[in-house]
């Protein structure tokens, strides 16, 4: 028998599902991004009689807050329970959760495929790259699109909303094309 505990904080929903030989056995799932420790605090009950070989996390990228917490969660659970962590990246994890086949075709190098409220781009068939936008992220194309744009917002004072300027960031794993 093979269990592992999975947590997924890198989102604006967490999830922690305990799976058993491939099967989902248990799943607990939040919306609000903003109660990740009362989220995470609330499973520990109801882990204790649960047995598991290893912690799968994800490790981002993905909010940084959201993600700290989570972290400091698994390690203190896995150093509690002796068991092994391993780490896996958000787009990896994108990429193992994404749909076969693309929902919206841009033309021969561009896939976008809708994960709830989230818009996976596949820049290569079959699909092993890819960048991730949220909805409300200017999305451009030409050489831009090997950039994934990022918005700073201020959370702190959220009336009114400060945003600045779309920034550009190279996210991993993707090559610049060549002139």
């Amino acid at each position: 028998m093979t269990a592992f505990l999975f947590v997924q904080t890198a989102f604006n929903y967490h999830d922690v599902a305990l799976i058993v030989d491939g099967k989902i056995q248990k799943h607990w799932h939040i919306d609000e991004q903003r109660q990740t420790l009362k989220f995470l605090s609330g499973i520990l009950p109801e882990l204790h009689d649960l047995v598991f070989d290893h912690i799968v996390f994800v490790q981002g990228p993905g909010s940084f807050t959201a993600l700290r917490v989570g972290a400091t969660w698994v390690n203190t659970l896995a150093y509690t329970r002796n068991v092994l962590i391993k780490n896996i990246s958000t787009l990896d994890y994108l990429e193992l959760a994404a749909p076969e086949e693309p929902i919206i075709t841009f033309d021969e190098k561009h896939y976008f495929l809708r994960s709830g409220s989230e818009i996976i781009v596949i820049t290569e068939k079959p699909k092993n790259k890819f960048i991730h936008y949220a909805e409300d992220h200017f999305i451009s194309f030409g050489y831009p699109e090997d950039y994934l744009p990022q918005k700073l917002t201020d959370y702190i004072y959220p009336e009114p909303v400060m945003t600045t300027d779309v920034l550009y960031v190279i996210p991993p794993k993707i090559t610049l094309p060549t002139k």
